[in-house]
């Protein structure tokens, strides 16, 4: 059986024996009574799925000492989570914090992304929320990177093109950079979308700028 692109997580709680708490992980295994058939199987099953790697599975065991069969529920979910998801973890954070990272270098460090994120879903969804992109470009103009600004409110409209906010933000780039023809046309694209009063008034006080 093929399970390439499957995940499983299982857990074990440090309760072997529900009578005999001198039964560890160590002597477990060597338990017969019925105490510990659950306990022995959890073992069992770990040890044949890892001992059987061609099919793809990619396997998380842990076991948690100190907790019991009624505490063992929240450890496991939160690890369990974290060991599932491990590839959807951000990457390059120190590349993308970095003021020295060229506008090139993170438009690369996106479109890895997107297509990591498309290989493990099996079809194309964005690299990032829509407010991580507009944020990041709001934090580059801060630190006077213009460029980089640009380049992430271009991103936020190609990945999120019905956004009103997406057109609203690179509207603020352009008139960062006293553009208000060209922001005016962004805030008539996020106008006609939203049809909100808050970006009809903008509208309106960008045609008195132009």
């Amino acid at each position: 059986m093929d399970l390439t692109g499957k995940s499983l997580y299982v857990s074990l709680s440090g309760q072997l024996h529900m009578q005999n708490s001198e039964v560890t992980i160590e002597n477990v295994q060597s338990d017969t009574s019925h105490f510990t058939l659950f306990s022995r199987s959890n073992i069992e099953f770990s040890e044949s799925v890892k001992a059987n790697t061609q099919n793809g599975l990619e396997y998380f065991w842990q076991f948690y000492p100190k907790d019991l069969h009624g505490t063992i529920s929240y450890p496991s979910i939160k690890d369990g989570m974290i060991s599932l998801f491990k590839w959807y973890q951000m990457e390059d954070t120190d590349k993308i914090n970095s003021p020295e990272t060229t506008v090139d270098e993170l438009l690369k460090i996106i479109q890895r992304r997107e297509k990591k994120l498309e290989d493990h879903f099996g079809y194309p969804v964005p690299p990032y929320p829509e407010f991580l992109l507009t944020m990041s470009g709001y934090m580059n103009l801060d630190m006077q990177q213009p460029d980089k600004s640009k380049m992430y409110f271009e991103q936020a409209i190609h990945y999120f093109p019905e956004s009103a906010n997406a057109y609203d933000s690179m509207a603020d780039y352009y008139i960062s950079q006293n553009k208000f023809d060209q922001a005016l046309k962004m805030v008539r694209k996020a106008y006609a979308l939203s049809g909100s009063d808050y970006h009809k008034r903008r509208v309106a006080e960008l045609e008195e700028k132009n």
